[in-house]
């Protein structure tokens, strides 16, 4: 079971020691900041991480991120950089869906609905069958299914 969040502390260098490494330092964070932390449209969220540390696998998404510069050029170009990083464990309600295989439609079932969760979809995961999704939508007081707010909590009544 991974923990439910986890900080580093990372290091950006760009002063030359190491050969082959990157020299412009402001370059470097803003693309690890696009990486890891800006919106995405296409998910319409920002992205989720997979990160791995000898055996643990921890799907995350970047939660806090303090830069503090620690060395500059005599021109007062930043060289180096510390970066604490905070991610928090993330997966979507599809995955647990899947992990759990609890599809028994006698049950009344909550699920955090994730970006890239669709409510057909759902159905199809927890019922066996996607026709319940008009009734999932109608329980839940939606007025339409296709755009769900992603962390808008669906509860998927037990079928009689």
């Amino acid at each position: 079971m991974p923990p439910a969040e986890m900080k580093f502390e990372l290091i950006f260098d760009a002063t030359g020691v190491i050969d082959g490494s990157p020299t412009d330092l402001t370059a470097t964070i803003s693309d690890f900041q696009k990486i890891v932390y800006s919106y995405d449209g296409s998910i319409h969220e920002p992205r989720y991480l997979q990160i791995t540390w000898g055996t643990l696998t921890f799907g995350a998404r970047l939660t806090a991120l303090t830069l503090n510069y620690t060395l500059f050029s005599p021109e007062g170009h930043p060289l180096r950089a510390r970066a604490d990083v905070t991610f928090a464990n993330y997966v979507s309600a599809s995955t647990i869906a899947k992990q759990e295989d609890r599809q028994s439609p006698d049950i009344t079932h909550r699920v955090v609905v994730g970006a890239e969760d669709r409510l057909p979809l759902l159905s199809a995961a927890i019922y066996g069958d996607t026709r319940w999704y008009f009734d999932v939508a109608r329980h839940n007081g939606l007025v339409g299914f296709r755009r769900i707010q992603p962390g808008r909590v669906l509860y998927f009544p037990r079928l009689q």
